[in-house]
Protein backbone atom coordinates (compact mmCIF):
# COMPACT_ATOMS: atom_id res chain seq x y z
CA UNK A 1 0.00 0.00 0.00
CA UNK A 2 1.79 3.20 -1.18
CA UNK A 3 1.87 5.90 1.64
CA UNK A 4 -0.28 8.06 0.62
CA UNK A 5 -2.89 5.51 1.18
CA UNK A 6 -1.53 4.48 4.74
CA UNK A 7 -1.64 8.12 5.51
CA UNK A 8 -5.43 8.48 3.98
CA UNK A 9 -6.48 5.31 5.64
CA UNK A 10 -4.94 6.51 9.06
CA UNK A 11 -6.31 9.90 8.40
CA UNK A 12 -9.87 8.18 8.21
CA UNK A 13 -10.16 5.77 10.58
CA UNK A 14 -9.04 8.86 13.15
CA UNK A 15 -12.03 10.56 11.72
CA UNK A 16 -14.25 7.93 11.89
CA UNK A 17 -13.10 7.16 15.57
CA UNK A 18 -13.95 10.74 16.73
CA UNK A 19 -17.36 10.94 14.84
CA UNK A 20 -18.16 7.41 16.97
CA UNK A 21 -16.87 9.13 20.00
CA UNK A 22 -19.00 12.36 19.14
CA UNK A 23 -22.15 10.76 18.09
CA UNK A 24 -21.90 8.46 20.88
CA UNK A 25 -21.36 11.70 23.28
CA UNK A 26 -21.97 14.51 22.29
CA UNK A 27 -20.59 16.02 25.37
CA UNK A 28 -17.36 14.72 25.23
CA UNK A 29 -14.23 17.11 26.15
CA UNK A 30 -11.14 17.46 24.34
CA UNK A 31 -9.66 15.95 26.92
CA UNK A 32 -12.15 12.69 27.12
CA UNK A 33 -11.51 12.97 22.82
CA UNK A 34 -7.71 13.07 23.46
CA UNK A 35 -7.71 10.18 26.12
CA UNK A 36 -10.48 7.81 23.93
CA UNK A 37 -8.12 8.21 20.81
CA UNK A 38 -4.87 8.18 22.24
CA UNK A 39 -3.79 11.23 21.12
CA UNK A 40 -2.51 14.37 23.01
CA UNK A 41 -5.37 17.32 24.11
CA UNK A 42 -3.53 19.67 21.17
CA UNK A 43 -4.21 17.07 18.82
CA UNK A 44 -7.85 16.55 19.63
CA UNK A 45 -8.22 20.40 19.15
CA UNK A 46 -6.68 20.19 16.16
CA UNK A 47 -9.30 17.20 15.15
CA UNK A 48 -12.30 19.02 16.41
CA UNK A 49 -10.96 22.29 14.22
CA UNK A 50 -10.47 19.89 11.51
CA UNK A 51 -14.14 18.48 11.59
CA UNK A 52 -15.55 21.61 11.96
CA UNK A 53 -13.76 23.19 9.06
CA UNK A 54 -14.68 20.11 6.65
CA UNK A 55 -18.74 20.80 7.87
CA UNK A 56 -18.79 17.63 9.51
CA UNK A 57 -19.46 19.04 13.29
CA UNK A 58 -20.99 21.97 14.66
CA UNK A 59 -19.83 23.04 18.34
CA UNK A 60 -22.51 24.78 20.48
CA UNK A 61 -21.70 25.80 24.26
CA UNK A 62 -24.31 25.41 27.04
CA UNK A 63 -26.12 28.69 27.38
CA UNK A 64 -26.92 27.96 30.69
CA UNK A 65 -23.94 26.67 32.39
CA UNK A 66 -21.97 28.75 34.73
CA UNK A 67 -18.61 26.99 32.56
CA UNK A 68 -18.92 29.00 29.36
CA UNK A 69 -15.96 26.69 28.00
CA UNK A 70 -18.93 23.44 28.25
CA UNK A 71 -19.28 22.73 24.72
CA UNK A 72 -21.11 19.96 22.88
CA UNK A 73 -21.14 18.67 19.78
CA UNK A 74 -23.60 17.86 16.89
CA UNK A 75 -22.52 15.91 13.75
CA UNK A 76 -23.98 17.58 10.60
CA UNK A 77 -25.75 15.58 7.93
CA UNK A 78 -22.91 14.84 5.79
CA UNK A 79 -20.88 13.70 8.70
CA UNK A 80 -23.54 11.25 9.08
CA UNK A 81 -23.41 9.97 5.79
CA UNK A 82 -19.51 10.09 5.63
CA UNK A 83 -19.49 8.70 8.80
CA UNK A 84 -21.75 5.23 7.12
CA UNK A 85 -19.41 5.56 4.15
CA UNK A 86 -16.20 4.96 6.16
CA UNK A 87 -17.90 2.44 8.71
CA UNK A 88 -18.37 0.41 5.01
CA UNK A 89 -14.85 1.42 3.72
CA UNK A 90 -13.68 -0.25 7.28
CA UNK A 91 -16.00 -3.27 7.42
CA UNK A 92 -14.45 -4.37 3.66
CA UNK A 93 -11.03 -3.38 4.91
CA UNK A 94 -10.73 -5.37 8.00
CA UNK A 95 -12.73 -8.25 6.36
CA UNK A 96 -9.68 -8.43 3.83
CA UNK A 97 -7.21 -8.52 6.93
CA UNK A 98 -9.34 -11.22 8.59
CA UNK A 99 -9.23 -13.35 5.51
CA UNK A 100 -5.14 -12.38 5.05
CA UNK A 101 -4.85 -13.68 9.27
CA UNK A 102 -6.68 -16.52 8.27
CA UNK A 103 -4.73 -17.51 5.33
CA UNK A 104 -1.31 -17.01 7.18
CA UNK A 105 -2.33 -19.05 10.29
CA UNK A 106 -3.15 -21.57 8.43
CA UNK A 107 0.24 -21.69 7.09
CA UNK A 108 1.89 -21.55 10.78
CA UNK A 109 0.06 -23.97 11.51
CA UNK A 110 0.73 -26.33 8.63
CA UNK A 111 4.47 -25.28 9.31
CA UNK A 112 3.80 -26.34 13.00
CA UNK A 113 2.42 -29.64 11.75
CA UNK A 114 5.33 -30.49 9.36
CA UNK A 115 8.06 -29.65 12.11
CA UNK A 116 6.22 -31.75 14.40
CA UNK A 117 6.04 -34.77 11.89
CA UNK A 118 9.86 -34.73 10.86
CA UNK A 119 10.61 -34.76 15.20
CA UNK A 120 8.70 -37.58 15.48
CA UNK A 121 10.24 -39.19 11.94
CA UNK A 122 13.89 -38.19 13.41
CA UNK A 123 12.62 -39.56 17.09
CA UNK A 124 11.58 -42.84 16.19
CA UNK A 125 14.47 -43.42 13.62
CA UNK A 126 16.64 -42.90 16.50
CA UNK A 127 14.91 -45.71 18.63
CA UNK A 128 15.03 -48.10 15.91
Amino acid sequence: MPIHEINSYILNNFNHKALNLISENSKITQRELAESLGISLGSANYCIQALISKGLIKIKNFSKNKNKKSYYYLLTPSAIKQKANLTLEFLKIKKIEFENLRQEIKLLEDSVEKISQSENSISSNRVS
